[in-house]
C-alpha cells in the first residue's frame, strides 16, 4: 500500500466511489465491467525496493494496433522507507515485465527529497511527461506536485527543481496538501486533476491548466469537485484518480465508500467542458467483488481505452496487488 493511500486513508477514514445523477456515458441503465481474474495480474517484489508495498497504477497504449504495448508506471515502497517510481511493459495488459526503477527522490531538502508516489503518465508528441507526488520529510503533510520528464520513457529528468503545483496559501482548499494528479491533453491544452487537502483535513478536487505541460495555473473556481450529500454513497469523500478523455467527454472515476459499509468502490462523474462533473447514475462502477472482496481495493484506478480492441480497461490497486477489468465501448 502506498503511502498516499494511508494518508487520505487516516485524515479521512476512506474513500471509494459513488453517484447519482442523470449522466449516463454508457447509453445503457448499467454499464458491467468484468474482472479479467480472481487473483491480481501485478503484485509486489520481495526486495527492498517494493517489499513496503506497491500502488497508484498509471498505463498507457504506445502503437496502438496488433503490436500495441501496455506501459505501467507504479508507486513503489521501499523498507527503507524510500518512495520511487517504476516501469513494467505488457503486450496485452495481462502479463508484465518490469523495467526498473525509473525516478528517485530528488536531493534532500527538495520538495520531493524524500518520497514520491502517485504516478500520472502523458505522452505528447515525442515527450513523457511524468507527474507525481513527493515530499520531504515523509509526513503526511506538505507534499506537493512535480514533473520529470523524458524521450524513451526510461530515462527522466526534471525540468524544474520546484513543484508545478504548489500548496494554496493559508486558510486556501489545498493549503495541507496538493496530490495525486492525472493530466490529460485535449489537443491545446493540458489539464490536471488533482486532489488538495486543507488543515482540517478535507478532501476535494481541483484542476490545473498548462500550455507546455510545464508551467500551471490552477482554476480560480477550485475546488471543483466534493464529496456526495449526506446519505449517498460517496458521503464521506470522492478521491479523484482516474481521468479519460474521449469523444469530447472528460471521464473522472473516483473512489469513496459509504458511510455504512466503509468499503471502497469506484464511481464515475462525466462533464463536456471539463469542469461542472455530473455523477453517473448507476454509480458505483466498480466495487470490491471485481477485485476478489478486497477490503483493501479497488481504489487509485488507471483508465484507458483500447481503440485497436474497443475495451475500457480499468487497472486498480488493492493491498495485495493490481487488477484489471474490462467493460465495453459507451455507446
Amino acid at each position: 500500500m502506498t503511502k498516499i493511500f494511508l494518508g487520505l486513508l487516516s485524515a479521512i477514514v476512506l474513500l471509494f466511489v459513488g453517484c447519482n445523477s442523470v449522466d449516463n456515458p454508457t447509453g445503457q441503465s448499467s454499464w458491467t465491467w468484468t474482472s479479467v481474474s480472481n487473483s491480481p495480474i501485478f503484485t509486489k517484489l520481495t526486495n527492498a525496493i517494493e517489499d513496503n508495498g506497491i500502488g497508484s497504477p498509471d498505463v498507457l497504449i504506445e502503437n496502438s494496433g496488433p503490436n500495441q504495448t501496455f506501459v505501467m508506471y507504479y508507486a513503489q515502497g521501499g523498507t527503507d522507507t524510500i518512495g520511487r517510481i517504476g516501469r513494467a511493459t505488457s503486450p496485452d495488459g495481462l502479463v508484465w515485465t518490469r523495467s526498473g526503477t525509473v525516478l528517485l527522490p530528488s536531493d534532500a531538502g527538495h520538495f520531493d527529497g524524500h518520497f514520491i508516489d502517485t504516478p500520472s503518465i502523458i505522452k505528447e508528441g515525442s515527450i513523457y511527461y511524468l507527474y507525481f507526488y513527493g515530499d520531504v520529510d515523509n509526513s503526511p503533510d506538505n507534499g506537493q506536485i512535480g514533473l520529470a520528464i523524458s524521450t524513451d520513457g526510461i530515462n527522466f529528468v526534471r525540468p524544474l527543481s520546484t513543484p508545478v503545483i504548489a500548496l494554496g496559501g493559508t486558510g486556501s482548499w489545498d493549503e495541507y496538501r496538493a496530490e495525486s494528479p492525472d493530466v490529460v491533453y485535449d489537443g491545446n491544452t493540458f489539464i490536471m486533476y488533482y486532489t488538495g487537502v486543507n488543515a482540517s483535513n478535507i478532501v476535494r478536487t481541483g484542476r490545473a491548466t498548462s500550455d507546455d505541460g510545464i508551467t500551471w495555473i490552477k482554476d480560480p473556481d477550485n475546488p471543483i469537485f466534493d464529496k456526495g450529500p449526506s446519505g449517498a454513497w460517496d458521503s464521506i469523500t470522492a478521491y479523484p484518480s482516474g481521468y479519460l478523455l474521449r469523444d469530447g467527454v472528460f471521464e473522472m472515476y473516483y473512489i469513496s465508500a459509504a458511510v455504512t459499509t466503509r468499503t471502497p468502490s469506484i464511481g464515475l462523474s462525466t462533464s463536456t467542458d471539463g469542469r461542472v462533473f455530473t455523477r453517473y447514475e448507476n454509480n458505483p462502477v466498480m466495487t470490491s467483488q471485481i477485485t476478489n472482496n478486497s477490503l483493501d481495493g479497488p481504489i487509485n484506478p488507471s483508465v484507458i481505452f483500447d481503440e485497436y480492441n474497443q475495451k475500457y480497461m480499468l487497472f486498480s490497486e488493492t493491498g495485495v496487488g493490481f487488477y484489471l477489468a474490462r467493460a465495453p465501448v459507451r455507446l
